[in-house]
Formats: structure tokens, C-alpha cells, sequence
């Protein structure tokens, strides 16, 4: 047989016939983006937040240690312990009143989407949401954080938003947040704890001038970088400095497509006598580290829960408010 007539017979030698339609593609199904759960769902969200209501306020006026343990970790644990301490320093009726908000059925819940940490998974990150209770023109925005070990949530970070809401948080159609990793951002949390201490330290004349844009909050801690020590004269002086902490960062994405972020930093004030002979006297919320011995210098370490916006793409971070409580008191127990 010819080869012209093998390929008649077997239809092909590489053409089609013009009348032949040509056989369609299979069409892919649609992929479907799986979402990760959320953190946990807004009941037993509300629940964590009324326990640690009722249990943290308990423990304060009992001067409670293990319980309010039961209930705060991380900074907040720390913060309110010392709050404790200061308060054993002086009589009932001069102790300072608890600090955080009652109102836990009245909070706007921010729950992220996280998916629950695995023992096998090596990128499991921490579940963890946020709760806003608004007092008057303020806002409590606290952190709680899932400890798997324990078995239970805790409050790890709360700041007051002084005279402001919270910024418009952006949520998906069932409601839920969208985390952010705070190391990704244009400004990094590092950067933003070295600016809050630069507006303590130096008054803004640094760090803060580069990274943060004016707001009410940064120009409060310039006005304590201003004005503390001036009680003294010139009988002592104030200094202030960073010092180390390595606590987490939480963010959230907002409306606008920025971030919110929430981090803490260190700091402490060292007042210094500059002449020999004198002594500065322990108050009595600073007895219980102190004793009530005069003393030639003092230094006072504050832990801080901030709170700040980055913008999307390039611009400056705004500081949007600090919550600090005194941790530490020390000083040399010789005169000058």
C-alpha cells in the first residue's frame, strides 16, 4: 500500500478534517480558598473576658498573687503584681484602685482567624484576640492569649486608648480579624519601642522624630521627659533610658489597610542627689522595695503596654496611647 493511501485509511499524517470540531478543553474546577478557623468563637470569647473580670479584680483587692496568676500572664501579669506590692505598702484606704475595666458583656471582641497549635506542626502560631471596653471617652483595649500548658486563656496586655476609639478594625464577612506578623511591617516593633523610649529619653529628638508623627500620646511623654525632677531643684536630677524586653507583639489589620500593633517596652527614671549629704526618701508605695531609709539614688523601672498604628506602605507610625506601671524600685543602700 502506498503511503498516501495509508494515510487515508488511518485519518491522520498530521491533518484534521475541515469539517471537524475541535474537541474543548476540560474545564478545572474552581479553586476554593480554605479559611482557618477562628481563634475561638465569641461566646466563650465573652466568657475569658468575664472570668478574667471577676477573678483579677478578686485578686487585687485580696492582695491575691496565685489567684490573679490564674488569670493574667505576660506583661499585664507583671504589671499588675507590682500594683499589688505597692499596694501592701500602704493602709486600705489609700491603695490604689483596680485598674482595668468591669463591663466584659458590653466588649467589642476582635478574634482573629488562627487555627488551634498542634503538637506535630512546626508553624503553628499562638491563638489569641482582643477586647475593647469602652469606659466613658476611654477605651480598655486588652490582649488575651491561649496558654495550651495550662489548659486556659489569660490577659496578657491592656491599654487605655485616653479620649479615643479604637481604630477601625477590618473584618471579614462573619466578623472575624486578620492577624498580622508585626516583624513584616514597614516599621517593625523594635523600632516603635526605641521611638516611645526616645520621647521619654531625649524628648523625641531621635528615634521618635524619624518614626513617629505628633499625637497626643507622644507629646504626654515629653512632658514627663520636661517636667520630672523639677520638683528637686537642683538638688537632684532625672535621667531616663531603654532597657531589655523581649515580649510578644500582637497586630491587627485595619480598615484602611494599615495595622494596629500592640507591644510593650521598658524604661526606668534614675533620680540622682547631686550634692553629698543628701538622701531621697522612699515614698510608701515604694517602701516594699525600699524600706524607708534615704537613699543617694533611685531608680524606678516601668513596664508599658503600647499601642500604635503603621500605615500601609511608607509613612509614620502613630502612637496612638501607653499604659505603664512601676515593676521595680531599687537603689544603693550607702550614702553619698
Amino acid at each position: 500500500m502506498t503511503a498516501a493511501g495509508l494515510c487515508a485509511l488511518l485519518s491522520a499524517c498530521g491533518t484534521t478534517a475541515p469539517d471537524a470540531a475541535p474537541t474543548p478543553a476540560a474545564s478545572k474546577p474552581a479553586a476554593k480558598v480554605i479559611q482557618e478557623p477562628p481563634a475561638l468563637s465569641p461566646e466563650q470569647a465573652r466568657d475569658i473576658v468575664a472570668r478574667h473580670a471577676e477573678t483579677s479584680r478578686k485578686a487585687y483587692t485580696s492582695l491575691d498573687n496565685a489567684l490573679l496568676d490564674t488569670v493574667e500572664d505576660g506583661p499585664l501579669l507583671t504589671q499588675s503584681l507590682a500594683r499589688i506590692k505597692g499596694n501592701r505598702g500602704v493602709p486600705e484606704k489609700e491603695r490604689a484602685p483596680y485598674p482595668l475595666p468591669t463591663g466584659p458583656s458590653a466588649a467589642q471582641l476582635y478574634i482573629p482567624r488562627i487555627a488551634p497549635q498542634s503538637a506535630f506542626a512546626t508553624n503553628s502560631k499562638p491563638r489569641w484576640f482582643a477586647a475593647a471596653t469602652t469606659v466613658g471617652p476611654d477605651v480598655w483595649f486588652t490582649v488575651f492569649a491561649e496558654r495550651p500548658a495550662q489548659q486556659r486563656w489569660e490577659a496578657v496586655s491592656s491599654v487605655l486608648l485616653v479620649d479615643q476609639p479604637v481604630p477601625k478594625i477590618a473584618l471579614d464577612g462573619n466578623g472575624f480579624a486578620t492577624a498580622v506578623d508585626a516583624n513584616g511591617l514597614p516599621t517593625k516593633p523594635d523600632a516603635l519601642k526605641a521611638a516611645v523610649i526616645d520621647n521619654y529619653a531625649t524628648g523625641g529628638q531621635q528615634d521618635a522624630k524619624k518614626i513617629l508623627t505628633p499625637t497626643s500620646a507622644s507629646e504626654r511623654q515629653v512632658k514627663i521627659h520636661a517636667t520630672a525632677g523639677k520638683g528637686y531643684g537642683d538638688k537632684a536630677r532625672t535621667t531616663f533610658a531603654g532597657a531589655a524586653s523581649s515580649d510578644p507583639t500582637y497586630a491587627l489589620r485595619t480598615a484602611d489597610g494599615g495595622t494596629l500593633v500592640l507591644f510593650s517596652h521598658t524604661h526606668t527614671q534614675t533620680d540622682t542627689v547631686t550634692q553629698r549629704g543628701l538622701g531621697l526618701i522612699p515614698k510608701k508605695r515604694d517602701e516594699p522595695w525600699l524600706g524607708t531609709k534615704p537613699l543617694p539614688a533611685i531608680q524606678f523601672t516601668f513596664l508599658c503596654a503600647d499601642a500604635a498604628t503603621v500605615p500601609h506602605g511608607s509613612g509614620p507610625a502613630r502612637l496612638l496611647d501607653t499604659s505603664c506601671a512601676r515593676t521595680d524600685v531599687s537603689g544603693p543602700r550607702t550614702r553619698v
